[in-house]
């Protein structure tokens, strides 16, 4: 798929995107940055009890209560936020792609944003939700795009290029967190 930056043509490449995703540990300490939907949040661990992860005024806030697990609290809290925004975000995709509205599965798929599994399921890397909207609809359209055709079909790109315009698109960091902590 070709997108237009500052008017120079670039191809994104989902399977470059893919080898390019590189895992990076995180500190679980105050200030340390967590990206949710392409954005930077600001880790602050509440200095009250709770066992609650949550985003609030530019913070990814952690209760003392889950000091011991931060680590597989923040998984837990991307993955079910992950859940919901795909949730809310298939069933227009699935309508523009003419098919049934998919189940997505949600989980740790290695390097890879997303895949095709058995019996035809798209899984979705939870860290993916760390991309911008716009890139992670891609990603997942992109899959979903494949349950119906062939990727070498030009019918494949021509409906990506109808669903993300050309320009909608920009290039991603792709260093994501993927649950390692140090």
């Amino acid at each position: 798929m070709t997108a237009t930056h500052q008017g120079t043509a670039i191809t994104l490449d989902l399977d470059a995107i893919e080898l390019e995703m590189r895992p990076r540990a995180k500190s679980i300490v105050d200030g340390e940055s967590f990206k949710y939907l392409g954005r930077d949040y600001s880790l602050s661990i509440a200095r009250v009890g709770g066992h609650n992860v949550f985003l609030s005024h530019g913070k990814l806030i952690v209760g003392t209560g889950v000091c011991e697990r931060t680590g597989h609290e923040i998984k837990a809290w991307y993955m079910r936020n992950c859940r919901r925004w795909l949730d809310r975000h298939a069933g227009s995709w699935a309508e523009t792609l003419g098919i049934s509205p998919p189940v997505i599965e949600v989980r740790s798929l290695d390097t890879k944003l997303t895949c095709l599994g058995e019996n035809g399921k798209v899984a979705c890397n939870w860290a993916a939700v760390q991309l911008d909207p716009q890139t992670l609809s891609y990603v997942v359209a992109r899959q979903l795009a494949r349950l119906q055709m062939d990727e070498r079909d030009p019918a494949f790109a021509r409906v990506l290029q109808e669903m993300f315009p050309a320009g909608e698109l920009r290039i991603v960091d792709t260093e994501l967190w993927t649950g390692d902590i140090v």
